[in-house]
C-alpha cells in the first residue's frame, strides 16, 4: 500500500469516529440535554474504538471462505453507513428547521426560566442547560410548553416577556422556540459531518483495492484424434496391436464425461476389456478390468480396482471368475460408489466390422441400465451405435 492510501485510510478513520461522535452530540443536545454533557464526554473512547475494532475484524476475516454475515464489504458497508448518519441527523434537524422556516409564529409568554446542572465525577465537569416555559395560543386553545433554549437567549429573557414561538399550523402542539443559535449548532455539526463523512468515503474508494476479477484461463483444447481423446483418460497406454483406438474413442466419447465435466465421478468409472460369450446372459466376458485416478483437472490414468464383495461371475455362471471387480451388473454394487459408468471393449476389435460393446449406467437415484449392442465400422473408419442390443438390463429407483 502506497503513502497515499496509508493516509487517507488514516483520514477515513478519522471519519468514521468523527461522525459516530458528532451524531451522538446531536441526539444527545436534540433528546437527552440534562444528560448532553455526560455522553459527549464520556463517548470519545468508545467511539475512537468502533473503527478500529471493526479493521481488525475485517484484517482477520479478509481471507476468510464464509465471513460473519455482518462483515460486509467496505466497498457496500461504507457508503451504507454514510447514508444511515445523514438520514439519521436530517430525521433529527429538519422537523425542527421546518417547523423554524415554514411554520407559522405567534407570540407567547414566558412562564418561568429554569437551569439544570449536570455534574459527571469522573470527569469533574459541570454544565447548565437552560429551560423557558413559556405559553402560547392558537384560536382558542392555549398550549404550554418548555423548550431548551441557547444561553444568550435565556439571558435575555424574564417572566412575562414575549417570545416568538414557531409551530406547525396543521399540528399545533409541534413547536419550537425562536433561538437561531441551536439552529446554527446544529448546522455547524451537521456541515463537519458532511465534511469528514466525504474524507471517509475518499479514503475508502481510494484505499480499497480494486477487486478485478482474474481472467478466465484459457480454452483447453479439444481432442483432434481418438488417441488424443484416449489420452484424457490414460486408455492410450492400454491399447495394444489389437485394438482399434477408433471403437475406444467412440464408445468413450459416447458413454464417459469429459475428465472436467462437473457431472464426472471418476470413483465411479470402470473400463474392461473382454471378448464375445454365447452362452452369457449379456453376451460378452470381462477379462480385465481398470479403475481411475485423477491426474489433473483435464486428465485422468487407469488404476488397479479394489476388490468387491461379489463380482460378475457370482451373477452369471456362464461368466469365467477372471476379475475381482464387477463390470457388468452395477446395481450390485454398494450404494455410496453411485454414479457408475462401466465399458467393456473387446479385444481384438482391429480388422473387425461389427463388434459387441457393453455399456452400463447407475445413476445416484438407483436408476440403471445396461446393455451389450452392437457397434459398426463405417466406410471412414469411425465406429457408430447400430441400436442392435444383444441383451440388455434394467433396474428402476
Amino acid at each position: 500500500m502506497n503513502r497515499k492510501a496509508i493516509i487517507l485510510r488514516l483520514f477515513a478513520l478519522l471519519g468514521l469516529a468523527g461522525v459516530s461522535y458528532l451524531l451522538a452530540r446531536i441526539l444527545a443536545a436534540a433528546w437527552i440535554p440534562h444528560q448532553a454533557a455526560r455522553l459527549i464526554f464520556g463517548l470519545p473512547p468508545v467511539v475512537l474504538a468502533l473503527p478500529g475494532a471493526y479493521w481488525l475484524l475485517a484484517r482477520r476475516y479478509r481471507h476468510a471462505s464464509n465471513p460473519p454475515y455482518w462483515l460486509l464489504p467496505p466497498d457496500v458497508l461504507l457508503p451504507g453507513l454514510s447514508l444511515l448518519v445523514v438520514a439519521i441527523v436530517l430525521l433529527v434537524v429538519l422537523p425542527r428547521f421546518a417547523v423554524w422556516t415554514w411554520g407559522a409564529t405567534t407570540d407567547g409568554s414566558v412562564q418561568a426560566l429554569r437551569t439544570e446542572t449536570s455534574f459527571d465525577p469522573d470527569l469533574l465537569l459541570t454544565r447548565e442547560h437552560y429551560r423557558v416555559d413559556y405559553t402560547f395560543t392558537v384560536g382558542d386553545r392555549v398550549y404550554r410548553k418548555s423548550s431548551y433554549v441557547g444561553r444568550n437567549l435565556y439571558a435575555t429573557l424574564a417572566p412575562g416577556d414575549a417570545l416568538t414561538v414557531h409551530y406547525a399550523a396543521w399540528q399545533p402542539h409541534i413547536v419550537t422556540a425562536g433561538d437561531p443559535l441551536l439552529f446554527t449548532w446544529q448546522a455547524t455539526f451537521l456541515l463537519w459531518g458532511a465534511l469528514l463523512s466525504g474524507l471517509w468515503l475518499a479514503g475508502t474508494a481510494v484505499a480499497t483495492p480494486r477487486r478485478t476479477p482474474p481472467p478466465p484461463p484459457p480454452p483447453f483444447p479439444a481432442p483432434q484424434t481418438a488417441v488424443e481423446l484416449l489420452a484424457r483418460y490414460g486408455l492410450d497406454t492400454l491399447l495394444s496391436a489389437a485394438d482399434d483406438a477408433k471403437l475406444w474413442a467412440a464408445v468413450v466419447g459416447h458413454h464417459f464425461p469429459m475428465p472436467q465435466d462437473e457431472a464426472m465421478h471418476v470413483a465411479g468409472l470402470r473400463f474392461g476389456l473382454g471378448q464375445l460369450a454365447p452362452a452369457a446372459r449379456l453376451k460378452i466376458q470381462p477379462t480385465a478390468l481398470f479403475c481411475f485416478d485423477v491426474v489433473d483437472a483435464h486428465h485422468l490414468k487407469p488404476a488397479n480396482c479394489r476388490p468387491d464383495a461379489q463380482t460378475d461371475a457370482d451373477v452369471d455362471e456362464a461368466l469365467a471368475p477372471l476379475t475381482s471387480t464387477t463390470a457388468l451388473y452395477l446395481d450390485k454394487l454398494p450404494r455410496e460408489l453411485r454414479p457408475l459408468r462401466s465399458i467393456v471393449v473387446p479385444r481384438p476389435s482391429v480388422g473387425e466390422e461389427r463388434v459387441a460393446v457393453y455399456t452400463a449406467v447407475m445413476h445416484a437415484n438407483g436408476n440403471a441400465f445396461g446393455e451389450t449392442a452392437a457397434w459398426a465400422r463405417q466406410p471412414d473408419g469411425a465406429w457408430r451405435h447400430t441400436q442392435e442390443k444383444l441383451n440388455w438390463w434394467m433396474r428402476g429407483a
